[in-house]
């Protein structure tokens, strides 16, 4: 029954899936040569993933489960955010993390493989090390104040993004208990435990009120339409293009703006 009653706010978040789906399979960009696109474009993608999961789960009213895939979402956008803010200097930033990260994996993974396959990671592992110093040279040209030896893409936390973004409201009551459920505790425990007296009882998903449903729907939403105007903007589609154009987006946008004063 809870489906039918907030049917109107899936149709919502499929439709806009539908539009992002469509523009992942049809741009294609040179990623060496459009960083910062290349960057937004893998954000994108993440999001509409995450989404999909999160849409199946919630639609089977698996809301303490979506609220995992929720937690991985915000965190996605606001760092998509984020960089937009400096876009040059974060997406090298960024970058620098992937590549660091990705020399990591391959030292670990030189320890457990045979002789002939180690020459491979070997070349893999020069290759990665002219890389970083490459983009570390070109963050100390455009940004003599960090200390790019010692700086860590992930020593800034979702805490210090979210200020940055004047996002700290939503950071603290949405995303902090976003992480509590994400480890099991004894806070988790009362998301999955009905204790009355003597008497313990499990709490099944269709036991869950309704209004928690069109919550976390158009938290989705909201985070795609913001993503693909940004992608709109920053790609400089032309206002014809059939897969994203202002027209779409003032429609999906208009549709989110009706439902939203709903709950």
């Amino acid at each position: 029954m809870k489906f039918f009653k907030n049917i109107k706010f899936f149709i919502l978040l499929r439709n806009i899936n539908h539009v992002t789906k469509k523009l992942l399979v049809n741009i294609e960009l040179n990623y060496e040569n459009n960083l910062y696109l290349g960057i937004i474009f893998f954000h994108l993608s993440k999001l509409f993933s995450l989404s999909t999961v999160a849409f199946y789960l919630i639609k089977k009213n698996y809301l303490r489960e979506s609220d995992l895939i929720l937690r991985s979402f915000w965190e996605t956008y606001v760092n998509l955010v984020f960089i937009c803010q400096k876009p040059e200097i974060r997406s090298n930033q960024f970058n620098l993390d992937e590549l660091q990260k990705y020399l990591g994996r391959r030292y670990i993974i030189l320890k457990y493989i045979n002789k002939e396959t180690k020459e491979t990671i070997k070349v893999q592992i020069n290759k990665t090390q002219k890389e970083i110093e490459k983009v570390k040279e070109y963050l100390k040209k455009i940004d003599s104040n960090t200390d790019y030896e010692k700086f860590k893409w992930k020593s800034i936390s979702a805490e210090e993004k979210a200020k940055e973004l004047d996002l700290t409201k939503e950071y603290e009551l949405l995303y902090r208990n976003w992480s509590e459920s994400a480890h099991p505790s004894s806070t988790t425990g009362q998301d999955y435990l009905n204790i009355k007296g003597s008497i313990v009882k499990a709490i099944m998903p269709s036991e869950f009120n309704g209004r928690m449903i069109p919550e976390r729907i158009l938290l989705l939403s909201q985070g795609l339409i913001k993503t693909l105007s940004l992608i709109y903007k920053e790609f400089e589609l032309k206002p014809e293009y059939k897969f994203l154009n202002k027209k779409i987006l003032d429609k999906l946008t208009s549709h989110y703006n009706t439902l939203n004063p709903e709950i």
